[in-house]
């Protein structure tokens, strides 16, 4: 798996949000999912953790896998949602309607045999992002003529989100306890495992905007970014660590926001 480099932990910000005075826990966070759990449990029980009603998990897990699986909180759930002709599939599956997710292609840039134990062989895959690991394990036991199955599976790498990033559900509840107990508000106390708002979408270049560039974003309006010129969307923070929009670049220099965290 490739390695990123070491950033900083970011203490998750409190935003009131458009419909109400409650502050939204707008946060990144890395969970070392254990077996047994589906994805939405894990969302579950974070949700109940931090008091926070809006979570959002970044790429679903078997609930017999374990490993990296990121979380975004807050405002931060307006890039966790897939949408199917513009509605979100979860939202769909809901309503106890038929959801149909088109085809996509997949890669397995890399697959490797690590060791073999009587009929369990041990492998580590890179892949692209909607391979079914449990569907090549099925794959590969057709080609050798044998059949296979999946016995278990550890993701370590999800995009730009690692392992050594991650925290156990366990660590989170004594990071919320502990809190409690010295009086200390659950961002400050998220501060050591919640990660840096820039890492979220990292193929996407970051700018820093001044308070009146934010205020016209804040209200929808388009701004003039001369510097990313070249890019086809940027993500705009408000000082250093506050992520307020998502924009897209519309003609020459001009950047019309499309998702808007932070009103004006």
């Amino acid at each position: 798996m490739r390695e990123l480099p070491s950033t900083n932990a970011h203490a998750p910000g409190q935003k009131a949000t458009e419909h109400n005075n409650k502050p939204t826990m707008d946060a990144v966070l890395v969970i070392d999912k254990p077996a047994g759990l589906t994805s939405h449990d894990v969302v579950a029980r974070v949700r109940r953790l931090l008091g926070e009603r809006s979570v959002g998990h970044l790429g679903t897990l078997d609930p017999m896998a374990t490993g990296v699986l990121p979380l975004l909180t807050g405002r931060f759930t307006r890039f966790s949602a897939k949408k199917i002709a513009g509605v979100p599939a979860y939202k769909l599956a809901r309503k106890d309607r038929d959801v149909k997710l088109k085809k996509v292609k997949v890669f397995v840039h890399r697959f490797e045999i690590q060791n073999l134990e009587g009929d369990h062989a041990r492998f580590t895959a890179e892949v692209s992002a909607g391979t079914y690991v449990r569907g090549l394990a099925d794959e590969l036991g057709q080609k050798l003529g044998v059949g296979a199955h999946l016995a278990d599976l550890r993701r370590t790498c999800s995009g730009e989100f690692t392992l050594d990033q991650a925290v156990t559900l366990e660590r989170l509840s004594e990071i919320r306890k502990n809190g409690l107990q010295h009086e200390r508000n659950l961002p400050d106390s998220l501060s050591n495992i919640s990660l840096h708002p820039r890492q979220i979408l990292p193929q996407i270049p970051s700018v820093t905007v001044n308070d009146e560039t934010a205020g016209l974003i804040g209200n929808g309006r388009a701004v003039n970014l001369p510097e990313f010129s070249g890019a086809r969307q940027v993500k705009v923070f408000l000082g250093e660590e506050e992520l307020i929009a998502i924009a897209s670049r519309i003609a020459g220099t001009l950047f019309q926001p499309k998702v808007v965290l932070r009103a004006a």
